[in-house]
């Protein structure tokens, strides 16, 4: 189960930070501690996840939920999964539908179907006897974590919300899907969004615009009780500072880590993802 080259990687100069983690995932992999595992949603749709742990006697499980048009081996995923792995936790990360290796159609994907393919995530980590389960959304992800933890937060240890998309309403009408994305998604049922890291076309439903304007996710997150960490960049193109900034503070026990200068996924600084890292498992220990 190779993922990727880690000799392309090099000649890639990916950052050293993100290099040590794919070099953990693989010996992971190699040393049987990575299972793929797959499952259903409750529509029956199949689901694709890998569940990873260096401890076995971990009671502990974090379960990565990936951004739209992203998946669980996006390279950012896998450092995040391997730094957490290597400080003695669990970590399952799994493909939503219509993403990686998980069935389902593109335009037919919802913020209501999300939270499904995660609830079987959590169901499916519970049968493995984990009972300490934090789950870390990372931007659409991330709204998807918020509407399951609302719901289900006795289930639930701690909620990690990276540059996470809670305002859906003002994203999906002003943001970086704006009245054009909309006009088209109304006009022939779907918009075609092309990503800018793959250049792969994902066609976004008018449905989840529809949905969208019926969610008030911040005001939601304000009823939890469990700790809830948001890290987020100053210079975040896709999903604005400012969000997170505002919600952190109206939560009851939430602190926000600020990542200066950072851009959406930290990918371009190293310093600040090493940062958001340091944050993430430093939140999970205590």
């Amino acid at each position: 189960m190779q993922l990727f080259d880690l000799d392309v990687a090099k000649k890639l100069k990916i950052a050293k930070s993100t290099l040590d983690g794919l070099e953990l995932i693989e010996k992971y992999i190699e040393n049987g501690k990575s299972k793929k595992l797959t499952f259903s949603s409750k529509d029956g749709t199949k689901l694709v996840g890998i569940l990873e742990t260096s401890h076995e006697s971990t009671d502990a499980c974090v379960i990565l939920c990936h951004g739209f048009r992203s998946g669980k081996d996006d390279c950012g995923h896998l450092v995040r999964a391997a730094k957490i792995i290597s400080n003695g936790y669990a970590v399952f990360r799994f493909d939503f539908r219509a993403h990686g290796e998980s069935e389902g159609i593109d335009y037919e994907m919802t913020i209501e179907k999300e939270v499904e393919d995660l609830t079987a995530a959590v169901e499916l980590v519970e049968s493995k006897g984990y009972k300490n389960i934090i789950l870390l959304g990372s931007s659409f992800g991330g709204g998807v974590a918020s509407v399951y933890t609302v719901r289900n937060e006795s289930k639930i240890k701690k909620l990690i919300l990276w540059y996470a998309l809670i305002d859906y309403d003002i994203f999906f009408s002003s943001g970086s899907f704006g009245e054009k994305i909309r006009e088209e998604a109304f006009k022939n049922g779907y918009a075609e969004i092309v990503s800018k890291t793959t250049g792969k076309i994902f066609r976004l439903g008018k449905c989840v615009f529809e949905e969208a304007a019926k969610l008030n996710i911040g005001k939601d997150l304000r009823k939890l009780n469990i700790p809830i960490l948001f890290v987020h960049g100053t210079n975040d193109e896709s999903v604005t500072y400012e969000s997170s900034e505002k919600h952190s503070k109206f939560c009851k026990n939430a602190r926000l880590e600020t990542i200066v200068n950072g851009k959406h996924g930290f990918r371009d600084s190293e310093e600040g993802l090493n940062q958001a890292i340091k944050a993430t498992v430093e939140f999970i220990r205590k």
